[in-house]
């Protein structure tokens, strides 16, 4: 069991494929980061049971026997310092309750990701949880031949506003544990802003000078990697900002993406006019999404801690 008080990664556990990556992804992040893990599974009122679906509270030591003994058996092989919860709630609440108990570095959840509609993924786990975290989010797609949990290049959307900031420090830190090389990435748009909807900062709306200006701040944000040792190289393109970090992240191969968010994506359809969210379900690679400074749970999380998780006690 996992000591009271320690850092923590938590992450969403239930038997599936795209669950069982986001364990092994969830147990990566807790050595580079010198964590806890928290694993945690809701049932809401039916769950499944050796392929049924049961009403979850008559089956709950079932369901507590599978979560030990097979879907969290991984915590046990890798002697990693770890807690298994079953709660019965939805999945959504039980996660972001379980993030709140304690510091909490990372939250870890998996998805079928492209393998659904995007109208149907609005109400999955992964796409709730993008909206309320209060701590980063690691968004696992399911399996798709031999995924390597390793993390040797970083993908960072950048833009200015302050979510942005914040994204590409947590990024540093990690680029510094792993070695990582990094591409900061700025996309100029021709209608919305990228990548956080309403709150960012920099409008890129028919200004002919926006690839420039986007560069400079790129280059800038690139400098201060360089200053932490970390190899990085910047790429500004013009376009939908989904859509073009997308395509840098798939050129090169991407291990992880990192995107800044400002909890509110469009004033039309939050869930949808999100970039971050968009990212994380169609990149088919994990994403990681950092929140708004403001937006954050006091105490949870601290844009400093993955630089300097390798130094805790």
């Amino acid at each position: 069991m996992a000591p009271a008080g320690r850092h923590q990664v938590v992450v969403g556990v239930d038997g599936s494929p795209h669950a069982r990556l986001a364990m092994r992804w969830a147990s990566r992040f807790a050595l580079l980061l010198d964590a806890d893990v928290t694993a945690v599974h809701g049932t809401g009122l039916l769950d499944h049971v050796d392929g049924r679906l049961v009403p979850a509270h008559a089956h709950i030591d079932e369901i507590r026997r599978a979560l030990e003994e097979e879907w969290c058996g991984r915590l046990d092989r890798t002697h990693l310092p770890h807690r298994v919860e079953v709660v019965e709630r939805p999945a959504v609440d039980a996660l972001l309750a379980a993030a709140h108990e304690g510091p909490t570095d990372l939250v870890v959840v998996g998805t079928r990701g492209r393998g659904i509609p995007r109208a149907q993924a609005l109400g999955s786990t992964a796409l709730q949880l993008l909206r309320q975290a209060t701590v980063p989010v690691l968004v696992v797609p399911g399996p798709s031949g031999d995924r390597s949990v390793e993390l040797r290049r970083l993908v960072i959307g950048v833009d200015g506003s302050v979510a942005a900031q914040a994204a590409l420090l947590w990024a540093s830190g990690l680029a510094c544990l792993t070695g990582a090389r990094c591409e900061v990435v700025a996309v100029a748009e021709d209608d919305p802003v990228f990548p956080l909807g309403t709150a960012a900062t920099v409008t890129a709306a028919g200004e002919e000078d926006a690839p420039d200006r986007l560069r400079a701040i790129a280059e800038q944000a690139c400098e201060s990697l360089r200053d932490l040792g970390v190899t990085c190289e910047v790429t500004v393109r013009r376009g939908t900002a989904a859509d073009a970090l997308l395509g840098v992240a798939r050129d090169r191969h991407a291990d992880l993406v990192v995107v800044g968010s400002s909890g509110e994506g469009s004033a039309g359809n939050p869930l949808l006019g999100s970039v971050s969210r968009q990212v994380a379900h169609d990149a088919g690679r994990p994403v990681a999404v950092v929140p708004h400074p403001g937006h954050r749970h006091p105490g949870a999380y601290h844009p400093a801690s993955a630089a300097t998780a390798g130094r805790r006690s």
